[in-house]
Order: C-alpha cells, then sequence, then structure tokens
C-alpha cells in the first residue's frame, strides 16, 4: 500500500527534515493526496478534534483523494457520469453517502479549479459537480 509506504518512510527521516513524524495518535486518520497520475504526494491527517493538518514541504496544489470507488486511484476507467467535488474530506464523505456518487477531495476552495481542470481532461464526458462549502456564517480561525 502507497499510504505504507510513505508512512514507514517518513518514520525514518531524522528528526531536523520538516516532513518527519514518528505515530499517529489513536483517532487520528490520514489521507492520502494524489496527483493526476495518481502519485501519492502528500498526507492529510484529519486529528478527532476536527484539526487538519498536511505535511510540511508536501504537494498540496493539484493533488486529490477519490471518496466511493473500489479502487485507490481509477486512472485507466471511468468514475461515472457524473463526479462530484468537494473540498473537504468529510463534505465528500457526507455528499458519497447521500447519493452514491464518486466524490473527489480537493482539500479546499483554492484548489477546486486545479482538480477540476485535470478532472475536465481525465474525463471530457463525465458531469462535474461543485459541492463547495457555505463558510460564510463560520469562523475560518478555527481550523
Amino acid at each position: 500500500d502507497a499510504c505504507k509506504a510513505y508512512l514507514d518512510e517518513a518514520n525514518q527521516r531524522g528528526e531536523d527534515d520538516p516532513r518527519s513524524f514518528k505515530f499517529l495518535k489513536r483517532g487520528t486518520i490520514a489521507v492520502p493526496m494524489r496527483d493526476a497520475n495518481g502519485n501519492l504526494r502528500n498526507l492529510q491527517f484529519i486529528f478527532q478534534s476536527g484539526k487538519k493538518r498536511f505535511i510540511k514541504g508536501g504537494q498540496k496544489a493539484g493533488t486529490c483523494h477519490v471518496v466511493g470507488v473500489s479502487d485507490v486511484w481509477r486512472m485507466d476507467g471511468e468514475l461515472g457520469d457524473v463526479i462530484c467535488v468537494a473540498e473537504g474530506y468529510a463534505t465528500a464523505a457526507s455528499v458519497h453517502e447521500a447519493t452514491g456518487l464518486p466524490v473527489v477531495v480537493a482539500w479546499d476552495c483554492g484548489n477546486l479549479r486545479a482538480v477540476g481542470d485535470f478532472l475536465r481532461r481525465l474525463y471530457p464526458d463525465s458531469l462535474l459537480m461543485f459541492c463547495a462549502d457555505d463558510d460564510r456564517d463560520t469562523d475560518a480561525t478555527r481550523v
């Protein structure tokens, strides 16, 4: 598994490497962040408290994660007639649970365009449905 290999390699980095970490606490999940070619580029950690972090120095722009397909990343086939794109993992999981459609996680609103652009190139016949968060009444500083 690519994530396990990435974590194993990261655990062997020196303490002075800004991408190093030693363990994940109980209740923390690691979400793989892949580029348009399916290559693992980074991990997003979602803590039990709801806080989210990326590995410092890792790529975020142009990466995503797919919720609702059996394969880790399906570059050789179709994701479907309709592909949803959501900002965060929780929104993507909720959209998938409600619709049964594949949902691509873009991490934040600043990455929606890059993810949408490569999805359009990869799946020109699919309808892209953007499921953006409505953050206007929330305190953006708490995330």
